[in-house]
């Protein structure tokens, strides 16, 4: 009513991403818990198929590389930018991911996750209600993935009906007229998990309770090609 103050909500929303730079505790690669190839390639090096037989590959789209390769003379004229993204193929298998509800913390260990019996309980009011998955904005031909029905999602074990997965229409999230993302909801299903960080890297299989270990709630999302083409 006129007069009277306003509040606006927002509801928590935690956003992960391959591209750089971006700010601390924001890397999908940090979530990645399986199904990616080699890390040692270089993001600008040609991939044969071969590569993503492999797994899903940390690379640049074609027009992407030739941008960066002609302003590599002029030392990129600034810009610091890099549209890196995840690519797969229907033999690259699942990419998985394990979404820890506390993402942005402020310190994030670079170490592997560690499954643990006797996990704490995870508490309903700590899930997430839906999750977005979006593809990079990038020019490709006419056999270019159809996000919507071209992948398989899963869910804490629970796969996603295609119906139920969501184009966005909404400005500022196209490209050249293209959608970029999708989304849907966890379904009642889904089980969530809790993981033991390890703070140091290369500590072996821990025991529930080992103090040097810290415990994160979280779901695992699947990512899978579905289509050949």
């Amino acid at each position: 009513k006129q007069g009277e103050e306003q509040v606006w909500k927002m509801t928590n929303k935690k956003c992960l991403t391959t591209f750089q730079p971006s700010v601390p505790g924001s890397e999908l690669e940090n979530a990645i818990v399986s199904g990616r190839a080699a890390k040692d390639v270089s993001v600008m090096e040609p991939k044969s198929m071969a590569s993503f037989n492999k797994g899903w590959v940390l690379d640049l789209g074609h027009d992407e590389k030739n941008a960066k390769r002609i302003l590599h003379p002029y030392n990129g004229l600034g810009f610091m930018d890099s549209k890196q993204a995840l690519y797969g193929v229907k033999a690259s298998g699942t990419l998985s991911f394990f979404l820890r509800f506390d993402l942005f913390h402020t310190h994030t260990p670079k170490a592997p996750f560690k499954e643990s019996v006797g996990s704490p309980e995870v508490r309903a009011e700590t899930t997430c209600k839906s999750i977005t998955v979006c593809q990079v904005n990038e020019s490709r031909d006419e056999k270019e993935c159809d996000i919507q029905s071209d992948l398989e999602f899963t869910v804490g074990g629970v796969s996603i009906p295609p119906e139920d997965v969501q184009i966005i229409n909404a400005d500022g999230i196209s490209y050249k007229g293209k959608q970029l993302c999708v989304y849907f909801g966890v379904p009642e299903r889904a089980k969530p998990v809790v993981k033991y960080l390890a703070i140091e890297e290369g500590n072996e299989p821990p025991s529930a309770g080992v103090p040097d270990l810290s415990a994160h709630a979280g779901i695992e999302l699947g990512i899978a090609v579905i289509n050949e083409s």
